[in-house]
């Protein structure tokens, strides 16, 4: 859940360009291969977001990033013009912290909202490449799929479906069995099942061309947009045409697997920290005083910022133009003296991570929408994944897979793969045996060699 940085080299930070009225996330951008006169910059099909996990930031993501997109584009086309990578930080995190106009609830349906904003801002109506999310930037992920999808319904004036089960479809909420809070966070309709027929609409185009479903997807969210153009949760933007899930539980994280991971202690402990801190020695003894071990503390103490720059403390300008993020880049805390503070904010970083235990996402997986292919990637040494929760992974494997057969067999299209995605969606369940839970730090090569040759193939 935590996340982990991969590394520390410093580059540049682009600040988001406004939509009128909307904040949007502070992001890092890393590009690979070179501009051409008709794609000086990186086309939406040659867009990623990356999302991190809980108390990190898109900076963790920067090396691995990198190489992906490099990748890429030494594997492309060279017409096709560059690749480029957006390291995003979620709200409460990183440069996003406490932003102005990024205000509770914080959990997983708003920060998918924000996401959403920002690849509507960066894409417009067409649909991405790639959004990859780990841990808690996987269910992150899986939210802003099924708030593209009811987007996508409310604009074709179908009604909201059934339940599928006690959970109905995308973000169902549970108490803990702890008898802990419930997320009480107003939903709207951010997690309305997908059966309409803008659906049915998006299938059949895709049955004529794989690149049909995502002209089908944004014709959706052009339509959404014209609809919600002042909604409070902003533009509608088209799904990605490939999701990974990184490592995330789609499920409910129930107490005694959270004591299990010590996600809760860590939070606990960070959170018993008095501000401001006086140096980065200080917190370290405080950190390991607290039963951390000596990498989770130093990995800790990177996010500090001087008091006078933290995120808490700047509201950046949010106009035209790009420009530095306020706080960005000072997370490394290098000269470890204070006074200095957390580069998150702590509480609300604690809310989200009770939306991420309380909030599930099984149906997205069971039904993926046209245009998009999912996948996870689950760490073979990973702490996350009890043999109940590997049992109902293969089990949403399965029902992906009827689901896939069904719709082939219906004409929807064949196969697996970029045709099977454009048809009907797909869902595949991938495993890196020599990883725990931080993919792209205990093998960065094997996620590598996952992820590429399937993001160049998606955009053909």
């Amino acid at each position: 859940m935590l996340g982990r940085a991969g590394a520390t080299a410093a580059s540049l930070l682009v600040g988001p360009v406004g939509l009128p009225g909307c904040l949007l996330l502070a992001f890092e951008e890393v590009t690979g291969g070179a501009s051409t006169p008709e794609h000086p910059t990186a086309s939406p099909d040659r867009t990623l977001f990356v999302l991190h996990g809980l108390l990190g930031c898109g900076r963790n993501w920067r090396s691995w990033a990198k190489r992906l997109v490099e990748g890429a584009a030494a594997a492309a086309p060279e017409a096709g013009g560059p690749w480029r990578a957006l390291l995003v930080d979620l709200r409460c995190h990183g440069a996003s912290a406490r932003r102005p106009g990024i205000n509770p609830p914080h959990n997983m349906a708003t920060a998918a909202e924000d996401v959403a904003r920002l690849v509507y801002e960066q894409c417009g109506h067409q649909p991405p490449a790639a959004i990859l999310g780990h841990s808690m930037g996987g269910k992150v992920a899986l939210a802003l799929l099924e708030h593209t999808r009811s987007r996508a319904r409310q604009a074709a004036g179908g009604q909201a479906a059934g339940g599928a089960g006690a959970g109905s479809a995308g973000g169902r909420v549970a108490g803990l069995s702890s008898g802990g809070p419930r997320d009480s966070t107003p939903r709207s309709s951010a997690f309305a099942p997908f059966t309409t027929s803008a659906g049915a609409a998006a299938a059949a185009a895709a049955a004529a061309s794989p690149s049909a479903a995502s002209a089908a997807a944004a014709a959706a969210a052009a339509a959404a947009h014209r609809r919600h153009e002042h909604d409070p949760e902003g533009p509608a933007c088209a799904p990605p045409r490939q999701l990974w899930v990184l490592d995330s539980q789609p499920g409910l994280v129930a107490a005694e697997q959270d004591a299990g991971t010590g996600v809760s202690r860590v939070l606990q402990t960070v959170h018993s920290i008095s501000l401001p801190i006086p140096n980065r020695a200080w917190l370290l003894k405080r950190l390991r005083e607290g039963g951390l071990t000596d990498a989770l503390a130093t990995w800790l103490a990177s996010n500090l910022a001087p008091l006078h720059e933290a995120p808490h403390h700047i509201h950046g300008h949010h106009g035209h133009g790009g420009g530095r993020a306020a706080g960005a880049g000072a997370a490394s805390g290098a000269a470890g003296t204070g006074p200095l503070t957390w580069t998150f904010d702590i509480a609300g970083a604690g809310a989200m991570y009770m939306s991420y235990r309380t909030t599930e996402f099984w149906h997205t997986l069971e039904q993926p929408p046209p245009g998009t292919a999912i996948h996870l990637v689950r760490g073979g040494r990973s702490d996350r994944w009890p043999a109940d929760q590997q049992r109902r992974l293969e089990q949403a494997l399965a029902a992906a897979a009827a689901q896939a057969s069904a719709a082939a067999g219906a004409g929807a299209g064949p196969g697996p793969g970029a045709h099977g995605a454009a048809a009907h969606g797909t869902f595949d369940l991938h495993v890196l045996p020599q990883a725990g839970h931080w993919l792209h730090v205990d093998d960065p090569n094997g996620l590598l060699q996952l992820v590429l040759p399937r993001l160049v193939a998606g955009e053909q």
